[in-house]
Order: C-alpha cells, then sequence, then structure tokens
C-alpha cells in the first residue's frame, strides 16, 4: 500500500489516526508510525524519490504484530530501496495482473494453463478481480476461499442470489494455486512489495473412492470388449493402467510385439482454443514402458489388419475415430463405454479411469509390488500409488494374513491358536 500517511494535516482536517514513533538506534532512513487505536497495528513509510512531476513519492506497508515486526518489514523496505527493488505505483487492478500473468504463463501445459484460467475468472475475478493489487490483503483470499467452499461466492455468468453450490476442497485448494502463482508474478515485476497471501488452513481433503471393476466382473467386461467398437481401446487401459491422454497419443512405433511392451512418451492434451496437442507427459516417472500382456498383444494386432482394411493407418495413430483422425480424450463417445458395462452386467457407472484404477487395484489385489505397479502408472513416487489405491483393496490384508497364517500351520504342525 502506497500512501503520504502521517503527514501534517491542513486546517479543518481530522486528525491523522497514526502516529510517528521514535525508531531509537539502526539504520538511517525510513519512519515507523503506529495506530492510535490499534496498538499491534503499525504503518511504516519509505521514501521512494519523486515522480515525473517532482512530487514526492513515498512506499508505505501496514504490518500487523509487535514493534519488532515492524521494524524489520521496514529494514526490509529499505534494503529493497538499497538495490532499487521498491514497487512502483501502480493502479493495476487483479484482473489486468491475471492477463498479464496467464499470457507470460508458458511454463506450464496447455491444459494446466487453461484450468488455471477457468478457475480465476469463474471463482476469483468476479469478487476481486476489480480490485487493485496493492490493496489486495490475505482476508480476502482467506474469506473468498471460505465462501467457496460454502457456495455463497460470486460465480461468473450466476446472479448473485443464484443458488449456494459448495466447491470441493480440491476445486479450492487449486484455485489457491493459482491464486498464489498470479501474486507471485507481482512481486517479481515490482508490483508489490511481498506475497500479501501467505498460509491458508484448508479443511481436509475430499475423500474420493477411486472406482474400479470388481475381479468378478473383469473377465465379463474383457469379454464384452469383443463385441464393441472400441473394445481394443478399453483393453488396452485396463491391462496397462495407462492414461487416457497417454493411450490416445499412441503410436505404433510405440508398441513393441516382440518384448510385448507399450512405450509412453507422450500424451494428448487439450489447447487453449480447444485443439488437440500431442505434449510430453508432465514428470519423467510417466516417461516408462509398460508391460503387454499376450492376450492384449493379439488384440492389437487384429486391431492393426482391421486399421489397414479401413485406410485408417496415415496418420500412424493406434486408435482412430471413425473418420480415421486421432481420438481424443474429451470427444470420446462415453455411450458406447456405457453399453459395454451394461453388457458386462456392470450396474455401477464406469469411465475410462475406471478402467485405469481397475489395472492397479487388480494388480496389488494378486500381489504385485507395489514399486513395479507405481513405476507402471507413472506416479512421482510409491506413496501416491499407495495413498490412492491401497484402500480400495482393503480384503488383501486379509488374504495375506489368510497366506500367513496357513504357512504357520505348515511350519509348526498344528493348528494356530
Amino acid at each position: 500500500m502506497e500512501s503520504d500517511i502521517g503527514a501534517k494535516q491542513g486546517k479543518g482536517k481530522s486528525a491523522s489516526p497514526w502516529r510517528l514513533v521514535p525508531r531509537g538506534t539502526g539504520p538511517a532512513g525510513g519512519q515507523l508510525f503506529q495506530h492510535v487505536r490499534d496498538q499491534n497495528r503499525w504503518n511504516v513509510k519509505v521514501f521512494a524519490g519523486r515522480d515525473a512531476k517532482g512530487k514526492k513519492r513515498y512506499v508505505s506497508k501496514v504490518v500487523y504484530g509487535s514493534k519488532k515486526d515492524a521494524n524489520a518489514m521496514l529494514l526490509d523496505l529499505l534494503h529493497k530501496k538499497s538495490r532499487r527493488q521498491l514497487p512502483r505505483r501502480s493502479s493495476l487492478t487483479y484482473e489486468q495482473l491475471v492477463e498479464s500473468w496467464l499470457a507470460q504463463k508458458t511454463d506450464v501445459s496447455p491444459r494446466t494453463h487453461n484450468g488455471y484460467k477457468q478457475l480465476l475468472e469463474r471463482h476469483v475475478l468476479p469478487s476481486l478481480g476489480h480490485k487493485r493489487v496493492s490493496s489486495l490483503r490475505h482476508e480476502d483470499f482467506s474469506l473468498l476461499y471460505a465462501a467457496m467452499a460454502d457456495g455463497t461466492h460470486l460465480k461468473k455468468g450466476e446472479p448473485a442470489n443464484s443458488k449456494p453450490r459448495p466447491l470441493k476442497s480440491r476445486t479450492v485448494r487449486l484455485t489457491h494455486v493459482a491464486v498464489m502463482q498470479s501474486l507471485a508474478h507481482a512481486v517479481t515485476t515490482s508490483v508489490l512489495v511481498q506475497h500479501p497471501v501467505g498460509k491458508i488452513k484448508f479443511s481436509k481433503p475430499d475423500s474420493k473412492e477411486r472406482t474400479h471393476i470388481a475381479p468378478g466382473d473383469l473377465s465379463k467386461f474383457v469379454e464384452a470388449c469383443e463385441h464393441s467398437e472400441y473394445g481394443v481401446f478399453y483393453l488396452l487401459l485396463v491391462h496397462t493402467g495407462l492414461r487416457p491422454g497417454e493411450a490416445c497419443a499412441l503410436m505404433w512405433e510405440d508398441i513393441n510385439f516382440e518384448r510385448l511392451e507399450v512405450k509412453v512418451t507422450k500424451t494428448v492434451t487439450r489447447h487453449a482454443d480447444g485443439q488437440p496437442r500431442i505434449t510430453t507427459p508432465k514428470t519423467k516417472r510417466s516417461m516408462r514402458k509398460v508391460a503387454m500382456m499376450k492376450e492384449l498383444a493379439d488384440a492389437l494386432m487384429r486391431h492393426r489388419h482391421l486399421q489397414v482394411q479401413l485406410g485408417h493407418t496415415a496418420l500412424g495413430h493406434v486408435f482412430t475415430n471413425r473418420s480415421g483422425g486421432m481420438l481424443k480424450p474429451w470427444t470420446f463417445n462415453k455411450r458406447d463405454l456405457r453399453r459395454t458395462a451394461t453388457a458386462a452386467g456392470i450396474a455401477s457407472p464406469v469411465s475410462l479411469y475406471t478402467l485405469r484404477h481397475t489395472f492397479a487395484t487388480s494388480h496389488l489385489d494378486t500381489g504385485t509390488p507395489l514399486k513395479q505397479v507405481s513405476a507402471w502408472m507413472g506416479h512421482s513416487s510409491i506413496v501416491q500409488t499407495g495413498d490412492t489405491y491401497m484402500h480400495a483393496a482393503d480384503d488383501t490384508g486379509q488374504k495375506w494374513m489368510q497366506q500367513h497364517e496357513a504357512r504357520l500351520r505348515s511350519t509348526t504342525g498344528r493348528e494356530a491358536s
């Protein structure tokens, strides 16, 4: 915040709510003010030169806490002044900042970039977009996040009196990530002295049960895939655990029929303009090789012969749409997957990610080491795999305990007590 708080008041004007406080010994420069009514509220002020018209310019910052905290902030401002890093006077609004930040944000995937844009435009800008960046405070965002959790915040395209629709904690957290990065951009460009938003406590993350096809239904689903237009696509997802975008980006050169391996080096993402883009996965762990069952290899070979007959081999994609173009996860015909699941007698909803979850859960159920499953899934660590899928295999612990008990019986020659 920039102001001339503490300046002399003219005749007839109300007295300033701030009083000048002697700083004592320490580096020269700057002024320290204490609020008359709130003893824990301070204002530090540093002379920042003159503007184009010769008028004195000051940079000030309100600090809540002790005199020691205020002095620390003042020293920080003086340090920035010596290094010519003081923020410039700016009427930039938060909406303008977000626009500038998104235009320069090129270190993320198009999908992530578009996600940031949608979250900020829909949930943050309607209530805070008009405010000056220099006036934004920690409380502005903590109150906004609370309103988002209650569904009472302003939303783009909806009237202020619309029915409250509480947002999931994951959505609020992702919004906070976008907010923090946009405000960090303001600090980098010297619009702000420091980040106005510190640590914010969020509610416990939503515990979302990963849906998967039960072991007893998996064989029925595999059989139903034989009669589906995209049956081989489903088989690859359920037998390799690839993400839908990774499967859609597969080229025939990525399939090694001799070694029975699928090489994952790219994925299909949706750009801001709605067009597909083939990019590299987010992390190095996502660049991987996944073992392939002989049954899947045979199905892929038959699928390749069918592509040749249809003339859908020009682009080299393993999976194509009806016209021979690249298959895209967000335009995929979900009705075909529902029909396939219904034919297998599966009543619960099934999505493309359900097939990925089924791969991980079934392998953990049958005793495949967690480290190997994590590598196949392309997770950043085994912790992520364990936290995501171990709860889905609740019967696994009982099964392994029964095996342990049986082993003890065979070695001791008597019933376990």
